[in-house]
């Protein structure tokens, strides 16, 4: 109903039925929604819901349940799917959402056995009925894009007040970095402070065990990313764990509300449920309050979420070790097949006839993961958190560009490669050209500078790429001609060091071309021998495909002294190939010795060593191995 010029009214009713056809919840309410400059938008409803035991195990996940505030962007936005202003385009499955914040005041009415989490703080006490035990419960949130909530009988719910730095602290490594940060931003304690937060976790009784495991998790995401990022804002946090056969459910973040998820007997080296909580927490940021399109931009929540969770479980706890799953029993072994770097999807890379191709069956998963013949302990990339990226988003490699709509990509996995791994090898760029440009302690301190005032400028403000990249040539280094190459193209490129040789002129014995025979000049010899000619080498660099980064080539002598070039990117437009002219003997050369450019197809390429290594021959006979062993168990179905 149209209220007056200013102001539009429209009233809210819906039905979600559950899969036995019976009504699970209704809603009713208001939508009220301010025009003009767009001040305030308020949404109000009220939920009524009703339990049965038609859900999964008796959880309910209640998410994009309510009809959410659209963007309104205006009329000359880039974007797409814009009418009249405003970005409300439906749902696609091959993307997530954006919606404007909005403040919600939302009554649920359930019984009194269930145990309840919610976007928002509970305001009062709960009203409970004390013939029939319906409890009602009422949530408050301001300045939030989404409003979810979660139900089970079987939680068994604690809260805890989370306080996530010491500064006395000197063995916790996140308080260790927030002293660091603290410094470099030459802020006292009081300046930098964290505010405590209450955290609340609703977790399944088979994983009851995992409860301080999640706490702990929580505490080391708010500690990081409050560093990072700024000071979580909303006081209160909730955590969900699904129970066995609802990991769908997990996983997911929404305001205040995050879904975890892990498994019975889960080994702490696994970082599992650490892993996946500290993800999901970090998009209290990112997702939250930030708010950036997710339709559109993915890569500016979960690309940038995915470099910095991965930092953040390095400093945390370190590298993860892999596990297999065996009927919920965790063994810290996986199938040679499995191990990093040895690619599980060869089916379809070799685009093999559907009936080529082994069932995707729990039952063949289950059969295929008992074997113990070939299984070996695996750690994910010591030294490196981010070279796992680099693996996955060889899958897609040269598809699609990395910003544009969800719904767009080639397919699923071209999307997901695109907003979470992709972006955060770009993210690894910025950080290493900037350490390789300005030294590794300064470009640390200027990248997360950069990074900290990105989310403080933008902070419930839905900022673009284009606003991320202006922030970052103005507190940082100018990304544009990489943004251009790495976000903006689908364009892939592969430097390797082709060769190497003296590049001496050769003494000539013997005819020449003339029939002249060039005797040896011993006085010569003996001559060059006192003026101790040195020695001339030729480095030749060679780059495939059509994208061009700064390449720099990093030799060693065997008198242990060491040279940098660049290949810069003018010269690489006219040329494919550069010869490096360098003094001395060459023992070993290396191009991008920081691994600025882990987007790089083959790193197999990228050195040259005069001393024979023998891991290349190991990592190839594992994988030629992992082939066969993949090819035997999955074509025993035909035997």
């Amino acid at each position: 109903q149209s209220v007056d010029a200013a102001r539009r009214t429209v009233e809210v009713w819906c039905e979600i039925p559950n899969p036995k056809g019976e009504i699970r919840a209704q809603v009713f309410g208001t939508l009220e929604i301010t025009t003009g400059q767009l001040a305030k938008a308020v949404i109000i409803p009220i939920a009524a819901v009703q339990f049965d035991e038609g859900t999964r195990n008796g959880f309910v996940m209640a998410a994009q349940w309510y009809p959410k505030l659209g963007m309104f962007v205006g009329r000359e936005s880039p974007l797409n799917n814009v009418h009249d202003g405003w970005y409300c385009h439906q749902y696609h499955a091959n993307c997530e959402f954006a919606a404007d914040f909005a403040d919600y005041d939302v009554t649920l009415k359930f019984p009194r056995e269930f145990k309840v989490g919610a976007t928002g703080t509970p305001q009062g006490a709960d009203i409970v009925d004390g013939t029939t035990g319906i409890t009602l419960r009422r949530y408050t949130a301001e300045s939030v894009v989404d409003f979810a909530w979660a139900a089970d009988k079987r939680f068994v719910e604690r809260e805890f007040e989370v306080t996530p730095i010491d500064p006395d602290s000197l063995s916790d490594p996140v308080s260790a970095e927030w002293r660091r940060r603290k410094a470099q931003r030459s802020e006292t304690d009081a300046d930098a402070a964290l505010p405590t937060v209450k955290v609340v976790i609703l977790m399944q009784p088979e994983h009851v065990d995992q409860t301080e495991r999640t706490l702990e998790a929580a505490r080391v995401a708010l500690g990081f990313f409050g560093t990072w990022l700024g000071p979580y804002p909303y006081g209160r946090l909730t955590i969900v764990d699904p129970p066995w056969g609802g990991a769908s459910a997990g996983g997911m973040e929404y305001p205040m509300l995050v879904t975890a998820g892990t498994v019975a007997g889960s080994l702490r080296g696994s970082q599992r449920p650490e892993g996946v909580t500290v993800h999901e927490i970090c998009h209290q940021w990112l997702m939250g309050i930030l708010a950036s399109n997710e339709a559109e931009e993915a890569w500016l929540d979960e690309g940038i979420n995915s470099y910095l969770t991965a930092h953040a479980l390095h400093l945390a706890y370190g590298p993860a070790t892999q596990t297999t799953d065996v009927l919920g029993i965790q063994f810290p072994y996986v199938p040679m097949y499995e191990f990093p770097g040895i690619a599980a999807g060869w089916p379809a890379a070799l685009d093999l006839p559907g009936w080529a191709r082994p069932p995707k069956i729990d039952a063949l998963r289950l059969w295929r993961d008992l074997p113990w013949l070939s299984y070996v302990p695996a750690t994910r990339y010591r030294d490196d958190p981010i070279v796992p990226f680099r693996r996955s988003w060889l899958r897609r490699a040269g598809m699609d560009e990395m910003v544009k709509s969800g719904w767009t990509y080639a397919d699923r996995t071209s999307y997901t490669v695109n907003a979470y791994s992709r972006p955060a090898l770009f993210m690894n760029t910025l950080r290493r050209s900037l350490a390789a440009e300005l030294g590794a302690d300064k470009g640390d301190r200027v990248f997360f500078h950069a990074l900290r005032e990105y989310a403080r400028e933008y902070r419930f403000r839905h900022p673009t790429t284009e606003d991320f990249l202006r922030k970052w040539k103005e507190l940082a280094a100018d990304p544009g001609p990489l943004a251009d190459v790495l976000i903006r193209t689908a364009a892939t490129f592969d430097y390797s060091v082709e060769k190497t040789r003296s590049g001496n002129d050769p003494k000539l014995e013997g005819f020449d071309d003339k029939g002249v025979l060039q005797k040896p000049d011993v006085k010569r010899d003996e001559d060059d021998a006192k003026r101790k000619i040195l020695e001339v080498s030729i480095v030749r660099l060679v780059r495939r495909g059509d994208g061009i980064v700064p390449a720099d080539l990093v030799v060693a002598r065997d008198d242990g002294t060491t040279e940098r070039r660049r290949w810069e990117v003018k010269d690489q437009a006219k040329e494919h190939w550069h010869d490096f002219q360098f003094d001395g003997e060459i023992t070993s050369a290396r191009i991008d010795p920081g691994g600025v450019y882990l987007q790089d197809t083959d790193l197999s390429n990228n050195s040259f060593g005069a001393q024979r290594n023998a891991r290349p021959a190991v990592k190839w006979s594992v994988r030629f191995l992992g082939w066969i062993e993949n090819a035997m168990i999955s074509y025993g179905r035909f035997f």
